[in-house]
């Protein structure tokens, strides 16, 4: 599965030279991998996935101005049992 989406830009903080200014929109996007198997008659169910998800980075950077720099990146492994 892979989606993309839109992220509303942030507000840049008080404290920061551009106070008050907002960032554009930008995209985000993620993928993931799973399976799920029904065992023992139906009575089990488990479920595992892959991901990965990128977003934006938003941060006040050393010149004390409010930028949008970079992504962030999770990823990972998930794994859930259900009786």
């Amino acid at each position: 599965l892979y989606t993309e989406g839109l992220m509303a830009g942030g507000q840049a903080p008080q404290s920061a030279q551009n106070r008050g200014e907002v960032m554009p929109a930008q995209r985000s996007w993620q993928t993931e991998l799973g399976y799920k198997a029904d065992l023992f008659s139906g009575r089990n169910t488990v479920e595992t996935a892959l991901f990965y998800i990128s977003n934006p980075l938003e941060f006040v950077n050393g010149n004390n101005v409010y930028v949008q720099d970079g992504e962030r990146v999770s990823y990972g492994w998930e794994v859930s049992t259900m009786n």
